[in-house]
């Protein structure tokens, strides 16, 4: 199996976000995993997903999440499109839903 290729600016954009993540939640970001990106319209799209230990409603951290998807969009080249899920769920392999897709081709960020 090879290494998934993932360009310089889409991996300085996912380590931007995990900043203000950390930033965010401290120990409750367990993890941050990324699908080796595509570019749609020309753009980069990175498909992010973020692993939390207890999260809120999963609303309210959309809703906490997103002015940091706006700050590192606005610095970098790259569209993040994130999808949440809580620890619980992550380690009973729960569905990721929406353009979560499978498991098996993300990478840790």
């Amino acid at each position: 199996m090879h290494e998934p290729v993932i360009d310089d600016e889409v991996r300085a954009a996912v380590h931007d976000f995990e900043q203000e993540l950390r930033s965010l939640y401290g120990s409750k970001l367990r993890g941050l995993y990324l699908r080796p990106h595509e570019r749609v319209e020309g753009v980069r799209v990175a498909d992010v997903v973020i692993v939390l230990d207890d999260p809120e409603r999963i609303v309210a951290e959309i809703h906490r999440t997103t002015p940091a998807i706006i700050a590192v969009e606005g610095r970098h080249d790259v569209f993040l499109h994130t999808v949440i899920i809580s620890g619980h769920g992550w380690d009973s392999n729960e569905p990721l839903g929406g353009r979560g897709g499978s498991r098996t081709d993300l990478v840790p960020a």
